[in-house]
């Protein structure tokens, strides 16, 4: 899950804004597509910026167990959100690759664009193997 994901990328550092990251595949579908993260970062913190990556990187793959392709950090208080509050995943993702996010840095992790199906299908099974996971814990 996506919310799994914001919240390892939250925790990893004081740097990010807490309710102010969203993650998604690179693609429309989600099918063989990359981990993309974009997270708003304090702008006292933008000089340590590339520590603060290190932090999430090594977060995400510690917690949910992917390697993030990409992931970029934007100003304060320019996260696409809901009247409520909420961050709106697609529409983040619609305006990061429009290349209207106010960027304050942007770092790909040298996979590329087409990932391998052996890699997506980890992926895809990494995911469902936590949703059904949850779904148990659910019916419990």
């Amino acid at each position: 899950y996506p919310q799994d994901i914001e919240h390892a990328v939250q925790d990893a550092s004081t740097a990010v804004r807490p309710g102010c990251v969203v993650a998604f595949s690179s693609n429309e579908t989600g099918k063989d597509g990359q981990l993309e993260i974009v997270f708003e970062i304090r702008s006292k913190m933008a000089s340590v910026v590339d520590t603060v990556f290190d932090e999430i990187q090594e977060a995400v793959v510690e917690k949910i167990g992917l390697m993030p392709s990409r992931i970029v950090a934007i100003e304060e208080r320019t996260m696409a959100k809901t009247t409520s509050g909420k961050v709106q995943r697609r529409n983040n993702r619609m305006l990061l690759h429009a290349g209207q996010q106010k960027v304050v840095l942007d770092k790909s992790f040298g996979q590329t664009i087409d990932m391998s199906m052996e890699f997506s299908a980890e992926i895809n099974a990494s995911i469902e193997a936590k949703r059904s996971l949850r779904n148990v814990k659910r019916r419990s």
